[in-house]
């Protein structure tokens, strides 16, 4: 169950725990959320009638001890993302990390 949401210009952001075993899987939990939260969105307002998520996402794991951090980030990531897009953020994220990617696969 999220604890800590905050959707923001591009993106949204959301913290939770899960155990690491007999548990769906992250893709299978994901995709049930955008599947419920669009039909939802849909029922609120005609303008929404269109709405779609975009095909992708990405989970990141944290260490139990930098929880709250990441916590005060969500919370500020509307402030954060006035200065910063998410865009160049992630990207730098991933560089930073080095993890490997092909930028044709990065946004729809």
């Amino acid at each position: 169950m999220p604890s800590c949401h905050n959707p923001s210009h591009g993106c949204t952001s959301i913290s939770s725990s899960r155990p690491s075993t007999g548990s769906p899987t992250f893709t299978l939990t994901f995709a049930n959320l955008k599947t419920s939260t669009s039909r939802w969105l849909k029922t609120r307002s005609d303008r929404l009638s269109d709405f779609a998520w975009q095909s992708g996402y990405c989970e990141f794991s944290v260490l139990r001890s930098n929880i709250d951090e990441v916590r005060v980030y969500i919370a500020n990531q509307r402030e954060h993302h006035r200065v910063t897009t998410f865009q160049d953020e992630f990207l730098a994220f991933l560089e930073r990390h080095d993890v490997d990617y092909d930028a044709r696969y990065v946004w729809d």
